[in-house]
């Protein structure tokens, strides 16, 4: 008996042994993996944990995720600095968003190619005519049904089986792309044959297919269509999801939507008789509408992060980031800072008053290469960049709100 006694405790302590063992060798196969080719420039390095292999921190993200505390997660790795340096620092999106949004699309271009893209786009892409493709129906429940299975797979894990949200991903943009290849052909078709319509028929394709850059060269077809995913993707649910949110917090603050309806009803009250509708003009008008939409866009956090890849290795207070190791710029860190706002959690327009913002912008940042490492807090100073305005689509639902609330 008491040999089996020592015999079981010999299996059970040698598993001990091989699970810690198991376990150490694991949790270090990313550091020596991504750190040890680095030489001396490994002592330079911000602290952090490297993850474990191929999933890296992928369990505690979710964990943070779905207990509904995402900050938990990014503060537990980072700390605040100032990134905004294009000399060192370029667009680093995962590969997926580049297989799927097109190599032609902002994502994936140079910095040289994105401003002239940029530059060539901004004036011409404008405006209701901007936000419409004309096909009929079918089509575009068709093109809306093949975009919502792309989007899942922007952000999803490079597994390309049946059943994975990249595989569908995939298939979803050759459907997509043979789909807008088709609009533009007949398009083309069309023009060639003097086919035109009138200026009130034209779209966001009619537009890029003019567009002519100073030496008259016009886009081509990979360059519309992947403009148009990357369109697409930028405008997917988030002015829905903002104007819902601006809609909800307006019903929680009474005080806050009697002023926003008294100065829309004041905007109608001073239109002329023979103007129809919301115009330009009229949006510029408008002063505390936009407090709202800032407040809401703060608060509510709409696009949660960006990526940047190093060009270089780049020296941030002290510590290098290696070229080629990406940086994870965390929104929510600036518009959730209490010493950016005070009671950052609150929803408050009133804090969108002249001089009421201090003028810093700290953005919270986790470097990785499939891991997160952290860097230290260094308190820096730079001009809040204006947030996106949305006033048309919260005029609309505010008008809606008002109208229920008469009747």
């Amino acid at each position: 008996m008491k040999m089996e006694l020592e015999f079981c405790w010999m299996i059970f302590t040698a598993l001990i042994s091989v699970f810690v063992a198991t376990w150490w060798l694991l949790k270090r196969a990313n550091e020596w993996f991504y750190v040890s080719r680095l030489g001396e420039k490994q002592q330079a390095l911000p602290p952090g944990d490297m993850g474990w292999p191929l999933i890296g921190n992928m369990w505690s993200f979710l964990i943070a995720f779905k207990h509904g505390n995402p900050d938990s997660f990014i503060s537990s790795f980072v700390t605040r600095q100032i990134l905004m340096d294009d000399k060192r620092f370029k667009n680093g999106w995962p590969k997926v968003t580049h297989q799927l949004l097109g190599r032609r699309s902002f994502v994936g271009l140079s910095d040289q190619e994105h401003r002239r893209l940029r530059k060539l786009t901004a004036a011409p892409i404008n405006g209701r005519k901007a936000l419409t493709i004309g096909e009929s129906d079918p089509i575009i429940d068709t093109l809306e049904k093949l975009y919502s299975d792309l989007n899942c797979g922007i952000r999803a894990m490079t597994i390309n089986l049946p059943g994975f949200a990249y595989h569908e991903a995939l298939k979803a943009r050759k459907k997509l792309v043979r789909i807008l290849q088709a609009i533009l052909d007949g398009r083309r078709t069309r023009k060639n044959g003097d086919l035109s319509e009138s200026e009130t028929h034209k779209d966001m394709m009619d537009m890029l297919i003019e567009i002519e850059d100073e030496n008259g060269k016009k886009m081509d077809d990979e360059e519309i269509i992947d403009l148009i995913l990357v369109y697409l993707n930028a405008g997917h649910e988030s002015s829905a999801h903002a104007t819902m949110w601006a809609v909800l917090f307006l019903e929680e603050h009474p005080e806050y939507f009697n002023q926003a309806k008294a100065e829309q009803e004041e905007i109608v009250r001073r239109r002329p008789s023979t103007e129809k509708g919301l115009s330009f003009q009229e949006i510029k008008q408008m002063e505390y509408l936009p407090r709202v939409i800032d407040e809401t866009l703060r608060v509510r956090n709409i696009s949660l992060f960006t990526f940047r890849e190093a060009k270089c290795d780049a020296n941030l207070g002290g510590y290098i980031i290696p070229q080629g190791w990406k940086v994870l710029v965390w929104f929510r860190a600036v518009h959730l800072d209490s010493e950016n706002y005070p009671n950052p959690n609150e929803f408050n327009p009133w804090r969108w008053n002249a001089g009421t913002i201090q003028s810093k912008v700290q953005v919270e940042i986790s470097t990785s290469y499939e891991a997160h490492r952290q860097l230290p807090r260094k308190n820096q100073k730079n001009h809040m960049k204006e947030l996106h305005k949305i006033s048309v689509d919260t005029k609309h639902h505010l008008d809606a709100s008002m109208d229920q609330e008469i009747r």
